[in-house]
């Protein structure tokens, strides 16, 4: 099977047992006859909540002005806040005043039974606001948020979109890090901690004119609970997972920026909207929504275990290397482990023409056939470095095909952002043709058992 990459290779750990969730939410104290039951999750009011709504270990707490708290074996992990906002032109609308909840069951052919909680809101501004939050015992300490405002004013409302999910996780002296999986020009890692002045947009459009998009779930967590937002939606859409540090804490959110008017009488929608809660790092939310969207549909396919093998690449002897190299230092590559042996840039004469370079390889894919079969007489699966779409200046693929080039409305040309090369439009048959050509001569005439993608 084809090496999926760095990023890739993290979704798929999704599907791997998940780190234990939290342990089942205690319910608050309450007089009996403001708490109802239903399906696994409870109902609560108090004097600090107007409504809570438990579901595993995840507790939702709303005040009076319809802003959310989150808690955790009822200790309370984040302070009320305008989590779910409409955002204007001219001031967002945040406040509005509880006007009612009710609660359904659901019996949903794709996730299973479960509750429906519809609370309702309205504003200065004459906005209705409806949060759907639907509860499924299939995804513990995880909530399906979507939010309806509707303009029951007289005037149209010039909106730039919305923000759900926005909560701020107070700061403790064991700092906090995150997971954010959308992609960036400069390739940098989706985990890593979160500095004094850390900010990021995590935008799931195009980065770079060749890089973009990415996994719709952001996540941050301290030692003792993480919170997760994502994006629900089987398409894809232009969104954005800002995660910052601020002055008392971390925050997140999910938004969406499209300008729209709203006309009297009119609503809007958000998307579903996922919520969570867990202890230790981000691998419990991006199992939630692994299973979320598998049962939307959304499976990919089986992977075999050989797919998981540790993976030792010679791209540390870099470009200049000889075969003798890194046929010496396979027996140490297989005592300490490792399963797959990557034979990384430098095989080839350029990006593009993928020719073999005869000064490492003197006769050619003879030699690249006898190189796939010394590593596996060493015990090692043999893999393969390769740059689709990439055409380097002054190769024949460049010069021969310039139909393959993925340009602008202006005829422009796209330059791939990593380094020199020309991208070729990935939606011409042509380029498809060539490549599917290419990874049939790797995998099947010389002898590799893995492509790797860069």
């Amino acid at each position: 099977m084809p090496n999926m990459g760095r990023r890739n290779l993290l979704k798929l750990t999704a599907s791997t047992a998940a780190l234990a969730a939290l342990p089942a939410m205690a319910r608050p104290s309450s007089d009996p006859a403001s708490t109802a039951s239903n399906g696994g999750a409870s109902v609560v009011s108090d004097a600090v909540d107007k409504l809570r709504v438990s579901h595993g270990p995840l507790t939702l707490g709303f005040d009076e002005q319809l802003r959310s708290r989150l808690l955790v074996a009822d200790r309370a992990i984040t302070a009320h806040a305008a989590s779910e906002v409409l955002l204007r032109q001219s001031g967002d609308i945040a406040s509005f005043r509880f006007t009612g909840h009710r609660v359904e069951t659901i019996h949903d052919a794709k996730h299973g039974s479960g509750q429906r909680h519809l609370i309702t809101a309205r504003s200065n501004d004459d906005v209705v606001k409806q949060v759907e939050l639907c509860l499924y015992p299939r995804y513990p300490g995880m909530v399906v948020l979507q939010v309806e405002y509707q303009n029951d004013g007289k005037q149209p409302l010039d909106i730039r979109g919305w923000r759900n999910g926005a909560h701020e996780l107070p700061e403790t002296e064991d700092g906090f890090w995150t997971f954010s999986g959308t992609t960036h020009e400069d390739r940098r890692d989706w985990v890593q901690p979160l500095g004094i002045e850390f900010e990021q947009r995590n935008t799931l459009g195009m980065d770079a004119s060749d890089y973009g998009g990415g996994t719709p779930v952001a996540d941050v967590w301290r030692r003792d609970v993480g919170i997760a937002v994502g994006h629900l939606e089987p398409v894809v859409r232009l969104l954005d997972l800002p995660v910052s540090r601020t002055a008392h804490g971390a925050s997140l959110a999910l938004e969406s920026n499209h300008p729209a008017t709203l006309a009297p009488g009119a609503s809007l929608r958000t998307d579903r909207t996922l919520l969570c809660v867990h202890r230790g790092d981000y691998f419990v939310a991006l199992q939630r929504y692994q299973a979320y969207m598998a049962d939307q549909g959304m499976v990919a396919p089986m992977a075999p275990g050989t797919a998981f093998a540790p993976v030792w690449c010679a791209w540390g002897y870099g470009r200049n290397f000889n075969r003798e190299q890194i046929l010496a230092t396979l027996p140490k590559v297989r005592d300490m482990g490792f399963g797959w042996a990557v034979l990384d840039d430098g095989w080839q004469t350029n990006e593009g023409d993928w020719h073999i370079d005869r000064r490492k390889f003197p006769r050619g894919e003879q030699d690249m056939r006898e190189f796939a079969a010394a590593v596996k007489q060493a015990g090692l699966l043999p893999r393969l470095w390769l740059a689709p779409l990439a055409a380097d200046p002054g190769s024949d693929i460049l010069h021969d095909h310039p139909d393959m080039l993925l340009l602008d409305q202006d005829g422009s040309v796209q330059k791939v952002s990593w380094w020199n090369a020309f991208t070729q439009c990935p939606a011409y048959q042509p380029t498809i043709d060539y490549y599917i050509a290419l990874v049939r001569k790797i995998l099947g005439e010389w002898g590799f058992e893995g492509i790797k993608f860069d």
